[in-house]
């Protein structure tokens, strides 16, 4: 359990962090498309082509909702997400994850320090080809004192700040 008995989600949801997606219901429950470029760290990613015909194909089956994260692929599943679904862009949801990464010896590493969350915003939208995510996520929250990084170290201010900017909806 959370500290603070759960008022940690309270607070945040008092600051605006409730994402604003209620007039864009997105048709199916979403596609979690890390598969399509690193189903895991000892499986190879399928070849860019196969993974984007399951793109379209998940489209042509009326998907709408695409889930990705900055982290899958060290970023190559946003950049899949968004050369293959760019002229899809008015008719789906784009979900994201930004807040940890892969360093240099490819482990995984938080950063909740507010320049790095603006840089991983700015480079997800970079990667998507979009000018807004629509639901952008901080990674990994699991743990007693993931809300330190989350709201202590400035990174929901810093989601916040891309939200009014509107570069997160």
């Amino acid at each position: 359990a959370w500290p603070e008995d759960g008022k940690v989600l309270i607070r945040a949801l008092a600051a605006g962090a409730a994402p604003k997606l209620a007039t864009m219901m997105p048709s199916r429950k979403p596609i979690d498309s890390s598969a399509t470029t690193a189903p895991s760290d000892s499986v190879p990613p399928p070849p860019p082509e196969a993974a984007a015909a399951v793109l379209r194909r998940a489209l042509d089956l009326g998907y709408t909702h695409f889930d990705t994260a900055a982290l899958y692929g060290f970023g190559a599943n946003e950049s899949l997400l968004g050369s293959t679904l760019r002229e899809h862009r008015h008719r789906i949801v784009l979900a994201s994850k930004g807040g940890m990464f892969r360093n240099a010896a490819g482990q995984r590493e938080i950063d909740g320090r507010p320049e790095a969350i603006r840089r991983h915003c700015e480079e997800s939208l970079a990667r998507l080809q979009t000018d807004v995510i629509d639901l952008w996520q901080f990674h990994e929250i699991n743990y007693d004192n993931d809300p330190d990084w989350v709201i202590d170290r400035g990174a929901l201010a810093e989601a916040l700040r891309a939200q009014k900017e509107g570069k997160v909806r």
